[in-house]
């Protein structure tokens, strides 16, 4: 038997005790466990709880307890004095259940003898009135949650920058490409995190280009810091002029320290001591662009801003051109020009080419402009003359708003348009620093041209150092090619695929020449790299692209952790447990291993609790502590197959007290779901979204499902959508994970979930937040909302068996989570929530439930899987009943548990009986239940099975009542008889006989006196001897008592004498004797023979025997052997065999000097009611022999008993204390 088998039925008789540290021990019960007492001042048993959000937050939550206690004064103490001055703050509290089995405390499983640890927490906070005390008790989560991340927190001496001084120290994990870090001592370095980094990452950007890992956040821009060639300002020339990355810190200056402490024009401080702020050498890719329109040929025209120049999505904004996305934007572009001849007569114009040239001017823009070529015939003579006209001029600027080095140029290093590379076609100076004169560009047009003059200064003559034309378009070119297209001239363009299409005209206007240009298409992105300086660097923040904090796997190598489980587990062990706690190991799903997750704490700590939550509010996972401190990592799966039913806790439905069902909230139905994520740390604002995904979009419900929005009230394609913008997307920095993620939401949303709320019996009490749970079938047969929730539960698809039942579409399976609970010493109770397809591919099955033991009576042995139905012939035997009144081979022996159960009762089956050749009581009983219990709808009553292996058989009844021990004094002939008896033992009821029996009878005046009185002639006619008491409980068929006849033997015993050592070798007893009967006194009362206390001469020694703790033993090891005679029918059970050794040590001690009078307990020489209260409150405190060692025990018994109070008590009423006590006596 043990705790669980107690719990199985209806009356389970339990209640709780508390440990509290290491020396507190209370209980609802006065009781003692493994010889431990538990004070009986606990008022009352708190109920337990906890539960799960399992809908959004996965906010874990598990009640704290009120320990009401008693003031009530126990063995004379108050629970507030045993506290003393203890806070008990921190203290631990061990809860634990006890049944009737339970023997020890021991593991707490609640399995051989063991108590079931119910709770393990730490007090919180401790107060008391007069009467009570109250205990709140917080869970081992809050204890090891209660600290805030990162744990380590940057120092406060003046070594560190002031914008640095206690800030948090980074944790990073997963690969955050702009994870923020702190300026660490002397803006020397950089931390990245206290714990050691997987590696650096270098971006590559759309050029090809390898960025460093080093950013530098300059006007809600991030700019790259180079990695090498730094340094490069006076006064101070470094002669390291790197970056060096190190595991967990970026160092940013030069290792040689002089250079950073020296003075004047040799360190870094001036003669005065101020600090110089160095450069850093910086490629600026941000979007920080302005763009300007101009016709700059035309007076009238003016300067022209965005009113020129219309995006059809974005109206009058360059946003969408400098968003970072490739998405399309439609744009039209307008331009022209009026050229007039001053009164000549324009006879012709001919269209000759259009250009577009590329200007690098580094100053902080590019210049694109649009041009017309052409040449119109005047005057009489048709004289000709060449034009060149400027219709647009698109300037980008660049010139940075923060703050750099404005002495030196600002160099475009990479030009795109549209995602295509532009660098090697616009003109940048290509030595730095040098200046070749003149303007630059790079030309494209649709028709051959030449290079000179091309018409006076007054028609708008352009010098070109360098001018190249674009006729055939070589491969140099090709990103022009596909990005422009050229439809003038009617030749129908150059690439009717291009980016962008130029349309330019001209034409005579009468004597005005009027040019016209149109630019159509697609605009999408510009990307631009630049090169600057940046100043003022200590004043900036700083962001690292890094893969965070690394751990090993199976096989010891170093791997990124970055999946939810990983990163859990990782800051429990390295941030929040104690050292030599153990490891949480992670415990990863397979199904979810793509899942990554990246994040930095920096700027401002987190509850680590909250940290959790968040991170698996962004996951399937549900990491969390129970009430007995231990961790888990529970996970929702995709989907769930038979195995996983098999595998869950079977609640059966004859087991449920009361239930109730309810469905989630139609408020959290959603179709469709969006998510925004990749926070950046800098603007603290999410990047990246997913965009709205629904319901039906490719790939989220399998293939074939029914679902529809009409189930729900919604109309057509109405979507119920969900944006998630809160702290989940911070954990998700990977877009396949954030979409991995919505489509997980989506079907765990699409539909309501089935809640159950069940009472049970403490049966289930292991069931706790996070188990898997099925039921053996509907509780009352009567399906909510028509859900079939059976374990068997299927449902048929074109002929094909699908596990569970189908809802709008979707398919749910028969097993259900705990999300909460609730457990009292009566009952449990939870709450269920009902599981489904998370996937977009249906679990189906044609496997068979059935029982898979083949032992069982009901063994299928085409089963697939067990569904805990298997019926077993073990479980029908009835162990505690005999299906005999006596032994058949001996008479004289009867059972001590005859069953009840009528034989001859067609379902009760036992080994007594013959049921014929080759059949067993076995066989016979699993035939009757084959024939009229399986699968009746009125089945017959179980079978019973009685044999005889399970009978007790013992002598007719009788029980041992006491064990003396006496003493005395035989002087012979008519002299008295000097007799002391010491009650050894009694009361059958508490005592266990088949144990060993200790008792102390003290060395005192009248052993004394007997020792050495006169009459005993030096001890030798000091006899001892025991008696044994039995009485009867049997009866003849007259009614009348039956006097068995006994026999005994095997009587031993031996002596030791010393000081008595702890662990000291006591002699094997050598020394036999017989036991006999004598009805002197009545019958049941068995003697031992006399035994001469000459045996103990030389072994007592008056010289010393006044020492407190000197002694002598006796071991005596006595066994009866019963016969019974003349013994009938009718006789009564017996309580316990004495057939086995048994043990009984007596003590004699010294009981060292006393002070003065016995009882007189004050030492004033007289007795008193102050004497009677001494003694009275030192029995109540259990302290009367450490304060007045044996001066209050009136009988001398070396122990401290109710009986010496009664003593004490009468002998001052009737005040002959002095007499019975006084000195001499």
């Amino acid at each position: 038997m043990s705790f669980a088998t107690d719990i199985t039925g209806k009356d389970t008789n339990i209640y709780p005790v508390v440990v509290i540290g290491e020396s507190i021990y209370i209980s609802t019960n006065s009781t003692t466990i493994d010889g431990q007492y538990y004070k009986p001042i606990l008022l009352s048993m708190p109920s337990l709880k906890e539960s799960i959000d399992i809908e959004k937050t996965r906010k874990y939550k598990i009640s704290s307890l009120t320990l009401s206690i008693s003031l009530y004064e126990v063995d004379g103490e108050r629970f507030n004095e045993s506290v003393g001055d203890s806070s008990l703050i921190n203290q631990s509290v061990d809860i634990y259940w006890i049944s009737p089995t339970v023997t020890q405390l021991g593991d707490g499983t609640g399995t051989e003898g063991n108590a079931k640890l119910i709770f393990k927490g730490t007090v919180l906070r401790y107060s008391h009135d007069d009467d009570k005390a109250s205990i709140v008790v917080e869970d081992k989560s809050q204890s090891i949650f209660h600290k805030d991340l990162p744990i380590e927190t940057m120092p406060l001496n003046q070594n560190i920058p002031v914008q640095s001084r206690g800030n948090p120290v980074p944790m990073c994990y997963g690969h955050v490409d702009r994870s923020p870090v702190v300026f660490g001592t002397g803006h020397k370095e950089l931390i990245v995190d206290w714990q050691p980094i997987t590696s650096y990452e270098e971006n590559i950007n759309i050029f090809s280009v390898t960025e460093g890992s080093l950013y530098m956040h300059q006007d809600s821009h991030y700019i790259n810091v180079f990695k090498a060639d730094q340094y490069e300002y006076q006064p101070i020339t470094h002669s390291n002029p790197k970056i060096i990355f190190n595991s967990n810190n970026i160092a940013i200056f030069p290792e040689t320290e002089t250079e950073l402490t020296g003075d004047g024009g040799t360190g870094s401080t001036t003669a005065t001591g101020e600090l110089i702020e160095p450069e850093l050498k910086c490629a600026d890719s941000s979007k920080n662009i302005s763009l300007s329109l101009t016709n700059p040929d035309d007076p009238t025209w003016g300067d022209h801003d965005t009113e020129g120049f219309t995006l059809t999505e974005y109206p009058k904004t360059i946003d969408a051109i400098t968003d970072g996305s490739y998405d399309v934007n439609n744009i039209e572009l307008h331009g022209g020009d009026q050229h007039q001849t001053g009164g000549e007569t324009v006879n012709s114009v001919q269209h000759l080419a259009d250009q577009i040239l590329f200007y690098d001017v580094n100053v902080g823009n590019i210049l694109i402009e649009f041009k017309i070529l052409y040449k119109f015939l005047f005057g009489d003579d048709d004289d000709e003359q060449l034009m060149i006209k400027s219709l647009l001029k698109l300037n980008l600027s660049f010139v940075p708003q923060y703050d750099y080095n404005k002495d030196k140029e600002i160099y475009v290093t990479n030009f795109a348009i549209n995602g295509r590379n532009l660098t090697n076609i616009i003109n940048w100076v290509p030595t730095e620093g040098s200046d070749p004169g003149g303007t630059w560009a790079i030309v494209m047009s649709n028709a051959q041209t030449a290079s000179g003059d091309w018409g006076g200064d007054s028609f708008g003559r352009h010098w070109l150092g360098s001018f190249y034309t674009i006729t055939t378009y070589p491969s140099a070119y090709s990103a022009l090619n596909e990005l422009f297209n050229f439809i003038s001239l009617g030749n129908g363009g150059n690439n009717a695929d291009a980016d962008l299409n130029i349309d330019i005209g001209v034409e005579k206007n009468g004597n005005n020449i009027d040019s016209t240009l149109h630019i159509y298409g697609e605009l999408n992105e510009i990307d631009i790299v630049r090169k600057i300086y940046a100043t003022k660097i200590f004043k900036k923040d700083y962001y690292a692209n890094i893969k965070g904090r690394k751990g090993q796997n199976e096989y010891g190598e170093n791997i990124l952790l970055e999946t939810a489980p990983d990163i859990i587990s990782h800051i429990m062990n390295v941030e929040l447990l104690p050292s030599g706690a153990g490891d949480i190991v992670a415990q990863n799903e397979e199904a979810y291993s793509s899942w990554k997750y990246a994040f930095t704490v920096a700027s401002k700590k987190i509850n680590s609790k909250k940290l959790f939550e968040n991170i698996s509010s962004a996951s399937p996972y549900i990491p969390h502590y129970n009430n007995l401190g231990e961790f888990s990592f529970d996970v929702i799966k995709m989907s769930y197959n038979l195995e996983d039913i098999a595998a869950s806790t079977r609640i059966e439905a004859s087991d449920c007290i009361s239930w109730s069902y309810k469905r989630s909230k139609i408020e959290e139905i959603f179709t469709s779901i969006e998510l925004k994520f990749k926070i950046d740390y800098a603007a603290d604002e999410f990047l990246e979204t997913t965009g709205v995904i629904n319901i039906d979009d490719t790939d989220i419900l399998p293939v074939g499902s029914t679902y529809t929005r009409d189930y729900y009230g919604l109309e057509g394609d109405d979507n119920t959508t969900l944006v998630i913008d809160d702290d989940r997307g911070k954990y998700i920095r990977d877009l396949n994970t954030a979409n991995q993620f919505v489509r997980w939401m989506l079907l765990w949303h699409c539909n309501s979930h089935l809640l159950i709320t069940v009472r049970l019996s403490l049966k289930y009490i292991d069931i706790q937040v996070g188990s898997l749970c099925s039921f053996d079938k509907v509780m009352g047969n009567v399906k909510p909302y028509n859900i079939d929730y059976g374990y068997d539960a299927d449902y048929l698809v074109d002929g094909t068996p699908y596990v569970g039942h189908e809802l709008n579409g979707q398919q749910i399976y028969p097993i259900f989570m705990c999300i909460k609970s609730t457990k009292t010493l009566e009952y449990c109770e939870y709450t269920l929530c009902q599981l489904h397809n998370l996937s977009n591919e249906y679990e189906f099955t044609e496997a068979a439930w059935g029982c898979r033991q083949q032992a069982a009576w009901n063994y299928n042995p085409e089963a697939d899987f067990d569904d805990g139905s298997c019926v077993l012939g073990s479980s029908f035997i009835h162990g505690d009943d005999c299906p005999l009144q006596s032994d058949p081979l001996d008479v004289t022996l009867f059972s001590s548990n005859p069953t009840e159960h009528d034989i001859n009762d067609p379902w009760v089956f036992s080994d007594t009986v013959d049921y014929g050749e080759g059949v067993s009581v076995h066989d016979a009983a699993e035939a009757y239940w084959h024939q009229y219990v399986e699968n009746k709808d009125d089945p017959a009553p179980d079978p019973i099975i009685l044999l005889q292996t399970n009978c007790v058989f013992d002598i007719q009844g009788h029980n041992l009542k006491a064990i003396y021990f006496s003493y005395y004094v035989d002087p012979g002939g008519d002299q008295d008889v000097f007799m002391k008896e010491h009650l050894i033992t009694q009361d059958p009821e508490e005592n266990d006989y088949g144990s060993s029996i200790g008792y102390a009878i003290p060395i005192d005046q009248e052993l004394k006196d007997a020792y050495i009185s006169e009459y005993a002639g030096g001890g030798y006619n000091l006899k001892w001897k025991l008696k044994f008491v039995f009485e009867y409980d049997a009866t003849d068929e007259f009614g009348l008592p039956i006097v068995p006849d006994y026999q005994y033997g095997n009587f031993y015993y031996n002596f030791k004498s010393d000081l008595f050592n702890a662990g000291s070798q006591f002699p094997s007893p050598s020394t036999y004797n017989g036991i006999i009967q004598t009805n002197s006194e009545g019958d049941g009362i068995y003697e031992t023979n006399e035994f001469d206390f000459n045996l103990l001469n030389g072994l007592f020694d008056p010289g010393i025997w006044n020492l407190e703790g000197y002694g002598v033993q006796i071991k005596m090891v006595y066994k009866f052997n019963p016969v019974v005679e003349n013994v009938g029918e009718g006789t009564t059970q017996f309580e316990r065999s004495i057939a086995q050794q048994n043990e009984i040590n007596i003590h004699f001690t010294g009981q060292g000097d006393v002070e003065g009078d016995i009882g007189d307990m004050n030492n004033d020489g007289s007795w008193d009611i102050i004497d009677v209260v001494m003694l009275t409150q030192c029995l109540l405190g259990g302290y009367c022999h450490s304060e007045y060692g044996w001066q209050g025990d009136m009988d001398g018994n070396s122990a401290y008993t109710i009986l010496d109070l009664v003593s004490l008590t009468n002998c001052v009423l009737d005040a002959d204390c002095a007499e019975k006590y006084g000195a001499g006596n």
